[in-house]
């Protein structure tokens, strides 16, 4: 099923291999900015999941849509826009249909290809 990520940087698989969280990291303006693209209410996301159990991608990719909502919360720029899942969603809009928050997974990860591209 799921296979695993083969990064061509060490030092970037070495961090998202670690599970902490340090305030360091965390760039509120990269919140803001996929928020303003997006036009959504990431900030409301609780995590439960419904999109990546949704996602026709998520079980033939390592793509997990929760964990890019996440970082895009919490402000990890460098971790969202530099990890090649982000280019695995087609799109098809079913963890917006499916969200019980009403929460536009989809717009924001758009948003987040675009800050990527633009880098």
């Amino acid at each position: 099923m799921a296979r695993t990520k083969g990064y061509t940087d060490p030092k970037m698989e070495e961090r998202l291999r670690d599970r902490y969280y340090y305030r360091t990291d965390s760039d509120p303006e990269f919140t803001n900015k996929v928020k303003k693209i997006s036009r959504t209410i990431s900030h409301m996301c609780f995590q439960c999941g419904t999109c990546t159990g949704s996602c026709s991608s998520a079980p033939r990719s390592s793509y997990r849509i929760r964990l890019f909502m996440r970082r895009q919360v919490m402000g990890l720029e460098d971790e969202a826009l530099t990890d090649p899942d982000l280019w695995l969603c087609t799109t098809c809009y079913s963890c917006t249909d499916r969200c019980p928050r009403d929460i536009a997974p989809t717009d924001a990860i758009m948003a987040m290809r675009n800050l990527a591209a633009q880098k």
